[in-house]
């Protein structure tokens, strides 16, 4: 073998090419001397080890660079949305058509921690809810005015503003345009007031909202 072409990695006991070696500038022969494979695996159990040993330390480090460095951020992040603001809707706009649910409840949960109240649906809890109120057929029904919905949307049946949290216990899918009339208002009210209120529908919400709360106890 021509050790002119190769070098043996003392890690792994393995003749390799010289390709196969990081340059250092500092050793005689201008090559690391682990491989790049060998001193990668090892650079990643010295980070997590380092990481472990000093996890407080570098909390506190990343801390203080980001409020050292929080202005200077907010300016590059508004130049790079105001640079790329078409693009960046492309992207959010396939992504939403990729998975709606996802892009529904996140956006439901900051509305949530903003009024200090509970965000804790999932995306496989609310696919169980639309699933509940389908019909026999496998459509989805809207559970107040008793139609197929084309668009699904999410309601707080206790409004968020009156102590209703984002829960399994509180979310009920209905149609858009009862969701608009609605509102924040409170469902009982109403309900009685709304001309395709009926009381089949009253039951099977009641009877929804017992299921629940007992399987959760």
């Amino acid at each position: 073998m021509n050790e002119l072409e190769y070098k043996c990695c003392p890690c792994c006991d393995t003749w390799k090419l010289l390709s196969e070696f990081s340059k250092i500038k500092s050793r005689k022969d201008g090559l690391n001397v682990y491989c790049k494979k060998c001193y990668s695996e090892k650079r990643k159990k010295w980070t997590k080890t380092y990481r472990e040993l000093n996890s407080e330390q570098i909390k506190d480090r990343d801390k203080a660079f980001h409020w050292q460095n929080k202005q200077k951020r907010n300016i590059k992040s508004k130049n790079f949305l105001l640079n790329n603001h078409n693009e960046i809707n492309k992207r959010r706009k396939a992504k939403y058509k990729m998975n709606p649910d996802k892009f529904i409840i996140r956006s439901q949960m900051r509305k949530s921690h903003k009024k200090s109240c509970e965000s804790s649906l999932t995306i496989k809890e609310w696919k169980y809810i639309k699933q509940y109120f389908n019909d026999t057929f496998g459509d989805r029904i809207c559970p107040y005015c008793n139609r197929v919905m084309i668009v699904i949307t999410q309601d707080h049946f206790t409004p968020l503003n009156k102590g209703g949290g984002y829960s399994i216990t509180n979310i009920i899918p209905c149609c858009k345009s009862c969701n608009s009339s609605k509102q924040d208002m409170d469902f009982y009210e109403w309900y009685k007031q709304y001309p395709l209120a009926n009381n089949k529908n009253l039951e099977k919400i009641k009877e929804w909202f017992t299921y629940i709360n007992n399987t959760l106890k």
